[in-house]
């Protein structure tokens, strides 16, 4: 995946953090959110797919041992879908 590095005062990083923190999320889940929300509103921001560019790409999910115990449960797959479908089912449902 691309990166994106800058540098920051040390009151904006922890503030920063805080506001990661009271949002439930990481400081690099909230990123990307800002990142993605100032490129939507931009209307001259090009989101197309440059030629070339894969056609998918990769997410790595941490769930609790309690998530992971669910979606391995035999009803939670009664579809025969191995356990990334079913993710990536659920994905699709709420990104909708």
């Amino acid at each position: 995946m691309p990166r994106v590095e800058t540098s920051l005062d040390r009151a904006t990083k922890e503030a920063f953090r805080n506001l990661a923190k009271q949002s439930g999320t990481t400081e690099a889940a909230l990123l990307r959110r800002v990142i993605a929300t100032v490129v939507k509103s931009n209307p001259n921001a090009r989101t197309e797919p440059s030629p070339g560019a894969a056609r998918s790409m990769r997410l790595t999910v941490r769930v609790t041992p309690e998530i992971f115990e669910a979606v391995n449960l035999p009803g939670a797959r009664t579809c025969n879908c191995v356990r990334r479908r079913v993710l990536i089912r659920f994905l699709r449902c709420v990104a909708y």
